[in-house]
């Protein structure tokens, strides 16, 4: 059932051609103020793995245009200029300043940012991460839409992002037990519900989040498992005021912890624990990988 429903949530020809004419539409905008600017699509588009509540991701680069902050308010006022756009939010004090908005013929939300090259390069390795670990896809979908019911899939309120939520998978499967060594893998339809509920127990309750964090950078090595979990004060991750913090190593730049915006942690743990009791009282859980 699990399996049908992400078949269920994959796009239609006609949603991806809406999706493809939005891009076009937005890129025309960044293009009329920046000609050589060079509009890029990463996140969960070019991977496969957006639901169709998902927004769409871009960055602009080569726009040569040196402050940031005048640059997304340039985007906004394009935006409006070529009343194209609604609900526009410039987020300027983020790590990464963007400028979110819905593009009104099609209702689908864009976050736009400026000459960060790490998005395109970390679509690139998620790829390569589900070529290997088949169950990805399916058990990031579910996820996705468990976070997104709850509202819980937005950093800038707290949630978890669909970046950190990659790595948390990922990690979690190449950890796994059921691998069965170095370049074991899983089979999809037999496993994805055990899979399903050992994420909820590993995240929900086993991880110890006050000394732990997750990390999958070496994924794509042929060399060991590929996951690992970090001591956070070992890796400068713990969070003296907020100690309980998900700490999420990014794989491309290991410095930067992904889980550090997501102040609400503890309520997306705690929806996880209810529906993994629910699950339990009918299919006794089998191993936890939890530290």
């Amino acid at each position: 059932e699990l399996v049908e429903f992400c078949r269920f949530l994959a796009p239609s020809s006609s949603e991806l051609a809406s999706r493809q004419a939005a891009l076009a539409r937005v890129t025309d905008a960044v293009q009329s103020i920046w000609p050589s600017a060079s509009v890029q699509v990463f996140g969960s588009f070019v991977t496969g793995l957006y639901l169709p509540s998902s927004d769409m991701d871009i960055v602009v680069m080569d726009s040569q245009c040196g402050d940031i902050r005048s640059a997304l308010k340039a985007v906004a006022n394009s935006l409006v200029r070529k009343n194209m756009a609604k609900n526009i939010q410039i987020i300027a004090k983020a790590k990464v300043p963007i400028i979110k908005f819905e593009d009104i013929e099609s209702g689908i939300k864009f976050d736009i940012s400026f000459d960060a090259a790490n998005g395109p390069e970390a679509a690139d390795f998620v790829k390569g991460l589900m070529q290997r670990l088949p169950p990805m896809r399916p058990l990031v979908l579910i996820l996705k839409v468990f976070l997104h019911q709850r509202e819980l899939n937005e950093v800038y309120q707290g949630g978890i992002g669909s970046y950190a939520l990659l790595v948390m998978v990922a990690g979690f499967l190449l950890l796994h037990p059921s691998r069965g060594g170095p370049g074991g893998d899983l089979d999809l339809e037999a496993n994805l519900g055990v899979l399903l509920l050992d994420f909820l127990r590993l995240f929900g309750r086993s991880l110890n989040t006050l000394d732990v964090g997750v990390s999958c950078r070496h994924g794509l090595s042929s060399c060991g498992s590929g996951g690992c979990f970090f001591g956070k004060r070992d890796r400068g991750m713990l969070q003296v005021e907020r100690p309980w913090m998900l700490a999420v190593e990014d794989p491309k730049d290991p410095s930067n912890d992904l889980g550090k915006g997501s102040y609400n942690i503890q309520k997306v743990r705690a929806p996880s624990r209810d529906s993994l009791a629910r699950f339990d009282a009918f299919w006794p859980g089998c191993g936890s990988i939890g530290v």
